[in-house]
């Protein structure tokens, strides 16, 4: 992480939330739900943060917040699972930054034949 090297996962894990929305597509394995959206959201950006830093459910528990460990144990169990069917993910942002263009609304340019690819996007031309 070269660009940003002070910038925390979590920041990054929650503003991809907030622009893309993706906890949305999370789904009980139970019959119902009953968690509040925001508490759902931020029990599965915590547990999702824990698992996949190998910090632990129990570290992101013990932050001062006002989920204990069986709350964020509960939220794993039952919304991040294996055995769950997993939909198509498609979503689009809940908002674009300022001064960036919708998906698809990029014009192409031609390349030179060397890069193996016929028309790319401005943007991609732009990564490393």
């Amino acid at each position: 992480m070269v660009c940003w090297p002070m910038t925390n996962w979590l920041n990054m894990l929650k503003e991809t939330e907030l622009q893309v929305g993706f906890t949305d597509v999370f789904r009980t394995v139970g019959v119902r739900e009953v968690l509040h959206p925001e508490v759902l959201r931020r029990r599965l950006l915590l547990a999702l943060y824990g698992l996949g830093t190998n910090a632990g459910l129990k570290r992101m528990s013990s932050g001062g917040g006002g989920d204990s460990y069986d709350d964020l144990l509960y939220v794993r169990r039952k919304y991040i699972t294996t055995g769950a069917p997993r939909p198509k993910i498609s979503i689009k942002p809940k908002r674009l930054p300022h001064g960036s263009k919708p998906p698809g609304s990029h014009h192409t340019r031609p390349v030179p034949a060397a890069a193996g690819v016929r028309n790319v996007t401005h943007h991609q031309q732009a990564l490393p």
